[in-house]
């Protein structure tokens, strides 16, 4: 309780400060009037009473900062006056401050930036989830591999177990659903709409705590789960616009889907978020889902119920009471299916609990790149804040003479240099907010293309908290360890010849290892950007083997004989080729055979005859498959010709037979009758394949689920929208997706523009950062030594001896720099080179080129202040003689 009234008082005084300090003022020539009084009732004249009233009561300044302490008031003047003397610091070394803060606001604005937008997919949740614990259920086999989430029916029977577990628990399936043209506004492009199938209570659960209702119209309710419901649908507002135009009256018309018709019952507004880390196009109910799948045999992304529960006490007591439910369900009699181990995986923010990791270890290298950048920065910084340390220590003596303690000398170096990093992260924050969305669009441009667009980014308390961590970090790596090491005066003479601490954190020892700090760090960022310049050059470079413009994905679940014949009729068509695994669509999967008495791994297709001609492919050798090996899956392969040179590098191939090992471990030989050009089947980035198999297969056969199309280029469009239309001519419940070839480049050659477009933004940041670093410590060194350089002027050395002693320390220090840095780089180079197919040699190209970048820049920027060194007069020498 006193302490509390102290404090009221304490904040009384403050809030009323000029009425104290008059007060005060009252109060102590009050006491002087009443001495003097006193003195002249003794016999004194009034003005020997007032001086020896004067003389008794002493300074009366003293008098009013005791009682200014009494009162708890001194330590605001205190800081006040800290305050004033830092402005005046900043003011007076303008240049350096300004410099200093465009450095440090540019390296703080690319951190708040990248953990603002990670930060907004761990922090955006709904309601519901807010102090609550939330779980996702997980299921494994007996084998320990994941299981498909439950089915409606199996979610019915545990529904009543699972509500007494949980205060919420939220039931909702991915679903991907292809958009029927006519349902479409004339200004979408969409082929593909991505939604939820949701229970009834969803909204309503999701929803809880917060003032969501919808836009137009209303949700889903738990009369349209019922069976036989009506189909309908709530839209999202990003579905809203892309699907309808943002049509105001689209409550109560209908999209159709495949050939189900869904009638829209509402829009949910912008700010709505459920467990989706981008926004839904839709929700539908999971009968509407049931009706939709009845007629529609292709494909989706539905992996079952995905069950969040929310509020949950005791996890492990969930788990042990809805183990021995779920072990035991009747629709899963193979063992494969039986579900043997239930899992409560902890979900904290937009991604599923099975993808949060994933996005951890993805968000961790972007991360460190943008504090390496702040690194680098401060590193910069520290360089020039003890440079100018250095030239006051003459200033911090005679503060010293005046009883300043060392302390205080560092706190005041300290404290202007929080001012300005607090300054910055307000800055930066600012430009993060501004600049934030448009960084996670670019970075998300190939989901757009989609038609899904990622929320917008949200800063919460977590990132301010980060901001004024990074301004702390800045304060204590430019601030106050640079003042603290400049402020040592005779103590590191001392310690230097005793060989103690002095000696290793000396000033001077410590603007070298900063300076070399920052080079290794550009030198590493050169590198990786010189890597992903590299990986996206041979990504957008690469001989793929085949042409892509006049070549069609048609992606259809059922792919027949006659619905090939139908497709060639059409006019521009050239040709087509069933296959079993597209080229392009990602890493090939590899099969284990045995070649004599070695084993050899290689990736591996399933093709007709009409693969090669198709394609373009060229044949080397041999023969292509006949139509009778195609159909009867003969026990003959085409390799390619890599595969041929791994396999029998001394030796022909032709009638070769090699063992395929099957996953099963069933052993069947194959005669080689052919050995094609090598092509790209997987990534491009990857470059051609290192070994190929082609197995003959024919269309309709188990495994073979793509056809390709060979086209007249300049009809491929046109020919794109008419192949959709046949096939929903022919059944609506079986659509095809055609997809071009040129298509499926761009969107691996997408990801790796963005990473490099990023990575080089990084890299030249850091190398301005560190060549700018270099210009200031050149210039330092040649104001600091002019005496010295007089000199030797003077005894007849050449000026430009003097520039190439200034220019000798940068260099020593880039040698230092780099070789620190390279372990790094090889370190890097081991980790990526398999995946990425980057040899020793283009690494240490790669290794050469950053260091040919970064000595060019920082030699260059070094050069222009050495050279003022040439200037000074032989005279200035003989001048402080």
């Amino acid at each position: 309780m006193n302490a509390l009234i102290a404090l009221k008082s304490l904040w009384h005084k403050l809030r009323q400060r000029d009425q104290f300090e008059q007060d005060l003022s009252a109060e102590l020539e009050f006491h002087r009037q009443c001495r003097a009084e006193a003195l002249q009732r003794d016999g004194m004249s009034p003005a020997q009473a007032l001086r020896q009233a004067r003389l008794e009561l002493g300074m009366l300044e003293t008098h009013k900062d005791a009682v200014r302490g009494a009162f708890g008031l001194a330590a605001f003047d205190q800081i006040g006056l800290s305050l004033k003397r830092a402005k005046r610091a900043l003011l007076r070394f303008r240049s350096l401050a300004v410099s200093a803060a465009l450095i440090l606001t540019l390296a703080m604005a690319l951190n708040l930036s990248v953990y603002g937008i990670y930060r907004s997919y761990q922090s955006n949740i709904p309601e519901v989830m807010r102090d609550q614990p939330a779980f996702e259920l997980s299921f494994r086999n007996q084998k320990g591999e994941l299981l498909p989430g439950l089915e409606d029916a199996e979610f019915t029977l545990l529904s009543d177990a699972l509500d007494r577990l949980a205060d919420v628990v939220i039931n909702a399936k991915q679903v991907r659903m292809a958009i029927s043209g006519s349902s479409l506004s004339a200004s979408s492009d969409l082929s593909t709409a991505y939604g939820l199938s949701v229970s009834g209570r969803y909204f309503a659960d999701i929803s809880r705590g917060s003032n969501h209702r919808p836009r137009l119209g209303r949700w889903l309710g738990e009369q349209d789960d019922l069976s036989g419901a009506s189909n309908v649908m709530v839209l999202s507002e990003s579905g809203w616009r892309r699907l309808t135009g943002a049509d105001p009256a689209i409550v109560g018309k209908s999209l159709v889907f495949a050939k189900t018709s869904f009638t829209v019952v509402g829009v949910m507004p912008a700010d709505f978020i459920d467990l989706q880390p981008f926004p839904s196009h839709f929700w539908i109910s999971h009968s509407g889902y049931r009706a939709w799948r009845q007629g529609y045999e292709g494909s989706d992304i539905n992996l079952g119920n995905e069950l969040t529960l929310i509020g949950v006490p005791e996890p492990e007591r969930t788990i042990a009471d809805i183990g021995p439910l779920l072990k035991n369900l009747p629709g899963r009699t193979a063992d494969e299916d039986r579900i043997a181990r239930v899992e409560l995986l902890p979900r904290l923010g937009l991604f599923p609990a099975r993808d949060a990791e994933d996005v951890q270890l993805a968000a961790i290298p972007v991360l460190l790149l943008n504090v390496m950048v702040l690194l680098v920065a401060c590193a910069n910084l520290a360089n020039l804040t003890l440079a100018k340390a250095l030239g006051q220590r003459q200033e911090f003596a005679v503060h010293e003479s005046l009883g300043a303690s060392r302390w205080r000398i560092v706190a005041q170096l300290s404290l202007e240099c929080a001012l300005l990093a607090l300054g910055c992260a307000v800055i930066a924050l600012c430009i993060s907010a501004a600049l934030s969305d448009l960084l996670q669009n670019y970075a998300f441009s190939g989901l757009q293309e989609m038609g899904i667009t990622p929320f917008p980014t949200r800063f919460d308390s977590a990132v301010l908290g980060f901001a004024l961590g990074l301004a702390f970090l800045a304060t204590l790596l430019v601030g106050a360890l640079p003042a603290w090491l400049a402020t040592r005066g005779g103590r590191n003479l001392r310690e230097k010849s005793a060989g103690g601490v002095g000696q290793v954190l000396s000033p001077s020892r410590l603007r070298g290892s900063l300076s070399i700090l920052q080079i290794g760090s550009s030198f590493v960022l050169l590198f990786l950007t010189a890597i992903a310049m590299q990986i996206a050059f041979v990504s957008r470079n690469v001989e793929l083997g085949y042409a892509q413009a006049p070549l069609l994905d048609l992606r259809h679940p059922k792919l027949s004989a006659s619905l090939r014949a139908q497709i060639e009729q059409l006019p521009g068509v050239q040709s087509t080729t069933a296959v079993g695994s597209t080229p392009l669509y990602g890493w090939q999967p590899l099969s284990q055979f045995r070649i004599g008495a070695n084993m050899e791994n290689a990736g591996t297709n399933q093709v007709d005859e009409r693969f090669i001609s198709t394609l373009g492919i060229k044949l080397l050798h041999g023969r292509n498959f006949s139509t009778a090996e195609a159909s009867s899956k003969a026990p003959v392969v085409l390799i390619s010709a890599a595969a041929a040179r791994k396999f029998w590098p001394t030796s022909a191939p032709l009638g070769k037979v090699i063992t395929h090992i099957a996953p099963d471990d069933t052993l069947r030989s194959y005669t080689v009758i052919g050995v094609l050009e090598d092509v790209v089947s997987g990534f491009t980035f990857q470059g051609k394949d290192r070994a190929m198999i082609y197995f003959p297969a024919a269309i309709g056969a188990q495994g073979v689920r793509e056809l390709i199309v060979a086209v007249v280029p300049q009809q491929r469009a046109a020919l794109a929208r008419e192949l959709s239309m046949l096939c929903a001519r022919l059944n609506p419940e079986q659509p095809c997706d055609p997809w071009s070839f040129e298509r499926l480049v761009e969107r691996q050659q997408l990801p790796f523009a963005i990473a490099k477009n990023i990575a080089l933004a990084l890299a030249l940041t850091a190398l301005a950062i560190c060549v700018f670093g270099l210009f200031g410590m050149v210039k330092f060194n040649v104001s600091n030594r002019r005496r010295e350089m007089s000199l030797r002027l003077a005894i007849g050395a050449p000026p430009e001896r003097m520039v190439q002693l200034m220019l000798r320390e940068v260099m020593k220090h880039l040698i230092w720099g780099c070789a620190i840095a390279a372990p790094f780089c090889a370190f890097f180079w081991l980790a990526i080179h398999d995946s990425f197919r980057i040899g020793l040699a283009s690494a240490m190209v790669q290794m050469l080129a950053a260091c040919a970048v970064l000595f060019s820049a920082a030699m260059l920027a070094a050069r222009i202040p050495a050279k003022s060194a040439m200037t000074i007069s032989p005279m200035e020498s003989l001048r402080q003689l």
